[in-house]
């Protein structure tokens, strides 16, 4: 119902009861009657005037396609000395869009500046809803305005720039608000022949504020943008521009598939474009603008729900894509693992064919051409030691179990002069034993420290022939100490590593104490090498011993040459004799080809002596440290009981004898 007598002094239409602004031409309403243009007043040149609580910046001018960047003011001292959160929001009933709540921060002053972004215009006037509110009292406080948005093209620069002078002429100045310099500016792009666009943009982009003052009042309830008009006033150019808007619109619309349920919507949107169409061309102007915005919005949500529709499909394509990778990931790992089994296969199978045979033969060929014989020796577990019930058994023979987990080359048999004299530059057994004389290192022999001259009881320029007997080449190499013994390993290595003869990952080396005992016993579990147990008739008295080695029981037997003499030998198996070191190959080897590993000389091994471990264990090297070397195998001057698989003896690094060689393996380095 109209206020009686009551009309907008604007536009002359009748007033609403009580209404706050014209429902016509959306003029505010003053309670005296009077009107103001739409939520704007008179700011001048920006200065703060009473009432005026925000000012706009750049409000009035934005140039179509691009993105509005508004400046604005609060006096944050007109809201009260309690006021807080405040915050400030835009809206344009027209076509939707919203700028988030701009909530200010810092401290309270008159005229604190802040910024918002509008979206993309198309060219055109608009009316912004402005929404402030803020906290007071313990209640919540709203204030409300509006601001005309104008939009141009390029070419309505100058028009735009003339009617805001004709504006500022006529005196019209609640309109629009312009300082001074930006005045004379405008004055000035109206006087040059310079594009009034691109003058009017840099005008913009100056430091010349253009300023609209916006009166902010208190509304009844809380912010909601005054209601649209129902019949706004529309020009003719209005409706042309919605018409060629509808057009590209309904591009738009024909680029949306036809999904399930869009076809039948897009059907009705077409049809509403038809009636755009008919309002045009009958100058219904005003049902021109208001079918378009009805098409707009559904548009809009159609556009809404392809967009969705699109996500959804590339969800399910990306899901489908990852479960293809997946799949084809989880196909490469079956195919890596199916290959990597036929590796393994194919390397066992290949392993297993290549797999030596115990006691296979490779032969290696020295300077001169002298040959070395070796038997294989392959990986295996056994029992290294002796049970306690073996005859002869002496307490450091603790029993327990040894896994090997690489085979190995062991030397047929041990070290000849021979083949000493070819690698280690002619030394002789005589030059060994005059290294004995001439050193002055004192071991413990006998249990007493003494040096070996004391111990051979001979002078230092004695004739070291008198501790050598026989020298033929077939004859082990005695008078070695461990650490030559040591540098012969050395220097075989050397040059068959540098003739590229050693596999991968091995080297010549004394054997482990448990590399001796393994090759030795050759699968066998009893005190001889041969499958027999031993029975110890006297200390020089073991006749299981004659098929397999020489001792000091026998050693006498057959013996030419220059030698010791046995009559002092207690418990001899044989009468007495001259006695010494024998040529190799005399007695049966082993199960593996392995000739002499019982009796004949003592054979270095590579481990430092101690305790046996109490449980299991696997590839033994002997302790870290020590003071002594082990020595396996017996001699031809030891009593029977050196003369079992399972004995130990020990002697300093340095110390040699007559009785003293080695044997040489081609085993995994250390």
């Amino acid at each position: 119902m109209s206020e009686e007598g009551r009309v907008c002094p604007s536009c002359k239409a009748p007033l609403e009861l009580g209404a706050k602004f014209c429902s016509m031409c959306r003029a505010k309403v003053a309670v005296d009657g009077s009107t103001s243009a739409p939520g704007v007043r008179t700011a001048g040149s920006c200065r703060a005037e009473e009432g005026t609580v925000l000012c706009v910046d750049r409000l009035s001018i934005l140039f179509e396609g691009c993105p509005g960047i508004v400046r604005f003011r609060v006096d944050t001292d007109r809201l009260g000395a309690d006021a807080r959160n405040l915050r400030f929001s835009f809206e344009s009933q027209l076509n939707g869009y919203k700028v988030p709540p701009i909530h200010p921060r810092g401290r309270k002053g008159t005229f604190q500046e802040f910024s918002v972004t509008f979206p993309d215009q198309k060219a055109g006037a608009f009316v912004w809803y402005v929404t402030a509110e803020y906290e007071s009292g313990g209640s919540v406080r709203t204030f409300e305005g509006e601001v005309q948005l104008v939009v141009m093209r390029p070419g309505e620069a100058r028009q735009v720039a003339v009617n805001i002078m004709t504006t500022i002429t006529a005196g019209h100045a609640t309109d629009v608000n312009l300082n001074q310099n930006a005045a004379q500016a405008l004055e000035k792009i109206l006087q040059s022949k310079e594009d009034p666009f691109e003058a009017l943009r840099r005008l913009i982009q100056s430091n010349e504020r253009v300023w609209v003052g916006v009166e902010l009042f208190e509304a009844d309830k809380p912010s909601t943008p005054p209601p649209a008009s129902e019949h706004p006033s529309c020009t003719e150019e209005d409706a042309a521009r919605t018409r060629v808007e509808a057009m590209i619109a309904k591009r738009r619309l024909e680029r949306i598939p036809d999904a399930d349920g869009v076809a039948e919507r897009k059907k009705a949107l077409s049809d509403l474009f038809d009636k755009v169409e008919m309002c045009f061309e009958a100058r219904l102007l005003t049902d021109t603008f208001h079918t378009f915005a009805a098409y707009v919005k559904q548009l809009e949500e159609l556009e809404k729900l392809d967009k969705e529709r699109k996500a959804r499909l590339a969800a399910e394509r990306e899901r489908q894509r990852i479960a293809r990778k997946e799949a084809k990931h989880k196909a490469r790992l079956a195919e890596e693992a199916a290959e990597r089994e036929r590796k393994r296969i194919a390397r066992e199978e290949a392993k297993r064919k290549a797999q030596l045979a115990a006691g296979a033969v490779k032969t290696v060929t020295l300077p001169g051409g002298a040959e070395m014989r070796f038997r294989w020796c392959p990986a295996g577990t056994f029992e290294m030691g002796s049970p306690e019930s073996e005859e002869g058994r002496y307490d450091d023979e603790r029993q327990h179990r040894v896994t090997l987990t690489k085979g190995f080359w062991m030397a047929e048999t041990e070290v000849t002069q021979g083949q000493w004299r070819k690698l280690m530059d002619g030394e002789t057994v005589v030059d060994l034993a005059r290294k004995g004389l001439q050193d002055d290192t004192e071991f413990m022999i006998a249990g007493k420290k003494q040096t070996l001259r004391e111990f051979w009881r001979m002078e230092r320029n004695g004739d070291p022939r008198n501790r050598c007997g026989d020298l033929k080449d077939g004859v082990p190499v005695y008078n070695v100490s461990w650490n030559e013994a040591v540098e012969f390993c050395r220097r075989l290595t050397q040059r068959e590593r540098a003739a590229e003869r050693i596999p991968d990952g091995y080297e010549y080396r004394i054997p482990t104490e448990a590399e001796w005992e393994y090759a030795c016993r050759a699968g066998t579990t009893t005190a001889l090498p041969n499958g027999r147990g031993i029975r110890i008739l006297g200390a020089n008295n073991a006749p299981a011993l004659d098929d397999i080695a020489w001792y000091g029981g026998n050693s006498s037997v057959g013996f030419v040459g220059s030698g010791w003499k046995t009559s002092n030998w207690p418990e001899k198996q044989y009468p007495d004799g001259t006695a010494g070191p024998r040529g190799v190959k005399r007695k049966a080897a082993n199960a593996w080809g392995l000739y002499d590993m019982i009796g004949n000389v003592f054979e270095w091994c590579a481990d430092w002596y101690g305790e046996y471990p109490s449980g299991s264990v696997t590839d033994p090297t002997g302790p870290s440290e020590g003071v002594y070397r082990v020595l396996r195998g017996g001699g031809w001057f030891g009593i029977a009981r050196f003369c079992r698989s399972a004995d130990r003896v020990r002697y300093e690094p340095g110390f040699r004898n007559n009785i003293l060689g080695f044997r040489l393996a081609l085993a995994p380095s250390h």
